[in-house]
């Protein structure tokens, strides 16, 4: 909504739209939360403007389509653990604990799994999908992998921020959405 032209405008509101589309299909607590988090750094940066204004005035339409079910799972979500993460989490930890250094090896992160699942308050089975990519990362690669995936990722930033300063003008908004 703080692009100058009329197509850079409607193609970002497009964009939201899909992305409140995808949330009511998917029903993600998630999603929700990161559209939250995303509208909040928005009023933050850019400060309450009568643009933003349209945008936080569609909020409430949106959540009058959510249905019932959603609210069900949110209300849900701490006495499921968050359906079972937390439980994943702390087997995970032990992974960590017991590989941190070297690692168990790349995709063994469910063998590992496997071996330490009794550490879960709950038990959810032994197969699991760990849920966090650094929580794998480090489970899979250790503490060298997880280091050089930060590291990676900071450069990737680093970079963008060095692109970005360099530019006169307001920010490329295609280039940090990349």
């Amino acid at each position: 909504l703080v692009t100058q032209t009329v197509l850079g405008r409607s193609s970002m509101l497009v964009a939201a739209a899909i992305m409140a589309l995808c949330v009511l299909l998917t029903m993600s607590r998630g999603s929700v939360l990161a559209l939250a988090l995303v509208l909040l750094i928005y009023l933050v940066r850019f400060g309450v403007r009568g643009r933003l204004l349209v945008l936080i005035a569609l909020i409430p339409v949106l959540v009058v389509f959510l249905p019932d079910l959603f609210f069900l799972r949110v209300q849900e979500s701490l006495t499921s653990r968050g359906e079972g993460r937390w439980d994943i989490f702390i087997v995970g930890m032990q992974i960590v604990r017991h590989y941190g250094i070297w690692g168990a090896g790349l995709g063994n992160f469910r063998t590992a799994y496997g071996k330490f699942a009794g550490f879960a308050p709950v038990f959810r089975g032994f197969d699991r999908d760990p849920h966090n990519i650094y929580l794998q990362v480090w489970a899979e690669m250790g503490i060298i992998g997880l280091l050089l995936f930060v590291a990676a990722i900071w450069s990737q930033i680093r970079d963008l921020h060095l692109a970005n300063r360099e530019q006169c003008g307001p920010p490329n908004y295609p280039l940090l959405a990349v």
